[in-house]
């Protein structure tokens, strides 16, 4: 009986020690094999690359050719790397899949079946990277000043820093010979297929994190022919992201930069780099993507940030291809260069291609002042700034590495994108605020302030092309920037309407950068529309005015890190159209109504400008901007409203006020960075046209003298009939008034100086009301209006000579009549001046 109840207990003891290795087996083994191989993994690259590999599970399917992994992590001192599961298929059971891109035809197409599938597909789920520093350029930081504060001589110190190399990949090329095949080329193509990933970059010092976001990926790593003969082959990555987002949130753990006295201050990058030495990545904590989308962004609704919008861009679909050539090496007997864009540093043939090409559909953007200093900080600390004089690159030598000279992005967009640019107004403060200068907590909208913002519409096949050198020349290096749009609308928050309409857009920007790191330096920007149409109102020119205050708002760099810019835009329009409101107070209902608004249309079959902005001096005092314009074929339409009896009964040749052949105008804008009583902002315009034909209406002077009260009087701002009847209210009208005039803030006095001069000028004066084609003309031989307006009064002054009155013209003479001598013998003529001056 002992016995068999020993018998029991040992069956009991090996069903127990069964179920464990059975449960062992099943759920323990994979990760007790993944914590070894991690351990040992960590052995060296922990030694070598001062890296954390750590894998949670790993298990092995033979038959199914499947290697499946959980919670892969990967920390470095710049940079962490995780993935939730995925798995390795080897579909080795297949007889033809895709080969690798070894072929192409003449047409440049690749020769390859594009449906079979991949041999290797790699399938992954819960992606993140995260970058949080950037230690090679710190490093590099660092040597270049150690290296100058180490030699009083400048020279020496510039020899020494020629050595410096900032390594941006920490790759070796492999020694790859041109006639064989790598094994890592044999496996090429590999499928990825990703599920729910997020890209994030920032870190504690830094105010907010860079975070982009996309619910599936799936593309195909492989390798192509290259162009050149030279290089091994061109590696390409061929994704598509499906909703993909980018944001930039708040950084909840950013700390605040404590004071730096000026003796460490040099040793600023130093001190930063030996932090991140010491600091282990293992222990350093984990930050998830997904604490920051889901984050509380409370503090964007400040009243000081209320432009504030964290979505940056939103999106259907974004194909991305990724290229790079594998470089060879520079061949003893050279092949001749006959592309004039391909920069000659030696490669012996065209340079290794190294690229990003994006094609966006359904896409929109949100970027403004706000955003663009957030992209500043971060751009910033990944890419510090190193204030020194850069060197020439070296001509390569025969067996030396080729080096790729450019980087280029090519971005299409497959359907309409819209861009939106959000930005504070400053002009409307006086609408938040109390009497105290601070926000009015107790307006309607509270702390919610709604802000401006404006809007750019384009259609399909917009393209953006930008090349940006990776290597220097005798002259420093030049980013050009291609853009061309397709249909583009403008529209703004001033009326919710259209702005701008054109059918095409192309901008052209040559941003040159020399060796010298502080040396002036000329931006061009050649922006080209064509049938373009402009609805302007003076709302439109505050709300441009705020932007430009907005995104240039914030602490200015010291005068040590000071570079002097000058920008010279050359905007130019062929076929233009520029509406401006004549309505009586500006009163506007239907802002892009033709027959609901009074306009004075501004045509022309081209208009050329040149703008110059001259930034060369360290927090100057005045800055004076230059302009240029120059118009072709001109002319003045007055558009009254229909419904009035003037626009009912006008004739189509009578709304053509003003035709000029050639009108230019000359002048500059010179304003002050702060409020003086001694300051006084100005405006010059110096215009002169030739051979200028004016009907002179009465209801032409009109319209001239409401333009003047719309974009420079006292109603400025359009509003709608019931604003109108509101505001007018006897009731609210002396409190509206007085709490305006307390919250203004104070601004400098504006003074306009006009000098128009006319030569070979004819006023027609029609002797209908809504007909021209009676007329008598008014001949003159040179007309000069010199005016000036100040806020506090207004003077002018005309000198006309000589002037001739001419009686009894029709439309059918019209022509002989202008084209007629000024002669005071002319039976024709009824009156002659020989000069005129009016004061």
């Amino acid at each position: 009986m002992a016995q068999e109840d020993g018998n029991w207990v040992d069956f009991l003891i090996v069903c127990l020690l069964v179920a464990i290795l059975v449960l062992f087996f099943l759920f323990y083994i994979n990760r007790i094999f993944a914590i070894l191989l991690s351990r040992l993994i960590r052995v060296y690259t922990w030694r070598k690359y001062r890296a954390y590999i750590e894998i949670e599970s790993l298990q092995f399917a033979p038959l199914a050719g499947r290697i499946l992994f959980k919670n892969l992590k990967y920390r470095s001192i710049n940079q962490s790397f995780s993935i939730l599961k995925g798995h390795i298929t080897v579909q080795y059971w297949l007889w033809n899949v895709r080969k690798e891109y070894q072929s192409q035809d003449n047409n440049g197409s690749i020769a390859t079946d594009m449906d079979l599938p991949c041999r290797i597909v790699c399938h992954l789920d819960g992606v993140e990277w995260f970058a949080y520093n950037r230690t090679p350029a710190y490093e590099a930081l660092a040597n270049i000043i150690k290296t100058f504060d180490s030699d009083n001589s400048s020279n020496v110190a510039q020899s020494e820093a020629e050595d410096i190399v900032v390594n941006l990949d920490g790759n070796d090329i492999p020694e790859i010979n041109y006639s064989e095949e790598s094994f890592f080329q044999r496996l090429l193509p590999i499928r990825i297929d990703l599920e729910r990933g997020a890209i994030v970059f920032g870190n504690t010092n830094t105010p907010s994190l860079l975070i982009a976001e996309f619910s599936q990926a799936s593309g195909i790593y492989a390798a192509r022919k290259s162009r050149s003969k030279f290089d091994y082959y061109k590696s390409v990555l061929d994704l598509g992201f499906r909703e993909p987002k980018i944001h930039i949130r708040t950084n909840v753990d950013y700390k605040e930069p404590e004071n730096i006295s000026p003796e460490h201050l040099k040793n600023f990058y130093t001190n930063y780099i030996t932090f991140w030495k010491k600091s282990r990545p293992a222990n350093t904590p984990e930050w998830h993507v997904h604490t920051y989308r889901a984050g509380d962004d409370s503090k964007g609704k400040a009243t000081n940030e209320y432009a504030k919008v964290s979505t940056i861009l939103v999106c259907h679909l974004l194909e991305m291809t990724y290229y790079a050539d594998v470089a060879g090496k520079v061949p003893r007997t050279p092949i001749p260069i006959t592309d004039s864009e391909e920069i000659d540093i030696g490669n012996g043939d065209l340079s290794p291609e190294w690229g990003v090409d994006l094609v966006f559909t359904g896409v929109h953007l949100d970027y403004g002042p706000w955003a663009d200093r957030q992209r500043s900080i971060l751009q910033n600390f990944f890419f510090p700034p190193i204030y020194r004089n850069a060197n020439q690159t070296k001509k390569l030598s025969p067996g030396q590495d080729r080096i790729h000279t450019t980087f280029k992005i090519f971005i299409q967009f497959e359907d309409q994108v819209t861009l939106r640019i959000p930005t504070k107004e400053p002009s409307k403060d006086l609408k938040y605020t109390n009497s105290e200068g601070r926000m009015d907590e107790s307006h309607p909208l509270g702390n919610n302030r709604p802000y401006g913002w404006l809007e750019f519409k384009v259609d399909e096949d917009s393209i953006i092309n930008m090349t940006l050198p990776m290597v220097y020349t005798e002259e420093g290096y030049s980013n050009s920037l291609d853009v061309t749009l397709k249909n583009v609308v403008a529209q703004s928050s001033v009326n919710f309407s259209d702005l701008l309409t054109a059918k095409q857009c192309r901008i052209r920007c040559d941003l040159p950068n020399p060796i010298i790191w502080n040396q002036a330096r000329r931006w061009d920007f050649d922006i080209h529309f064509t049938d373009a149409r402009i609805y302007l109102l003076r709302d439109h020119i505050t709300l441009l005015q705020d932007l430009i205050k907005d995104w240039t708002s914030g602490p200015s760099p010291d005068q040590l890190h000071f570079i002097p810019m000058e920008y010279y835009l050359k905007p130019r329009f062929t076929n233009f159209e520029l509406l401006l409101y004549v309505n009586e107070h500006n009163i506007i209902n239907n802002p892009i109504n033709i027959e609901d608004n009074a306009f004075i249309i501004i045509r022309g079959t081209q208009l050329v400008a040149d703008i110059v902005i001259p930034l060369l001096q360290y927090n100057q005092e005045i800055t004076k901007i230059r302009f240029d314009i120059e118009i072709t074929n001109g002319r003045f339409v007055m558009s009254p409203q229909v419904s009035q009896t003037l626009g009912a009964f006008l004739t189509d040749d009578s709304k053509e006020a003003v035709e000029v052949p050639n009108f230019a105008i000359e002048g500059n804008y010179q304003y002050y960075s702060f409020v003086d009583p001694n300051h006084v902002e100005s405006l010059t315009l110096i215009m002169k046209g030739k051979k200028v034909n004016l009907k002179l209406f009465g209801f032409v002077i009109r319209y001239f003298l409401i333009l003047q009260m719309n974009y420079f009087g006292n109603y400025i701002n359009f509003m709608t009939s019931d604003e109108y009847l509101t505001r007018h209210d006897p009731k609210r009208a002396v409190n509206n008034i007085l709490s305006q005039e307390i919250a203004k803030p104070p601004a400098n006095p504006f003074e306009v100086y006009m000098i128009l001069v006319i030569e070979d000028g004819t006023l027609i004066l029609p002797e209908n009301l809504y007909s021209a084609d009676n007329f008598s003309t008014v001949q003159f031989h040179e007309l000069q209006i010199e005016l000036r307006n100040l806020d506090v009064y207004m003077d002018m002054d005309v000198t006309v000579s000589p002037l001739t009155w001419t009686l009894g013209s029709d439309a059918s003479n019209r022509k002989n009549t202008i084209k007629s001598k000024l002669s005071r013998d002319d039976n024709y003529n009824c009156l002659y001046i020989d000069g005129m001056h009016i004061y």
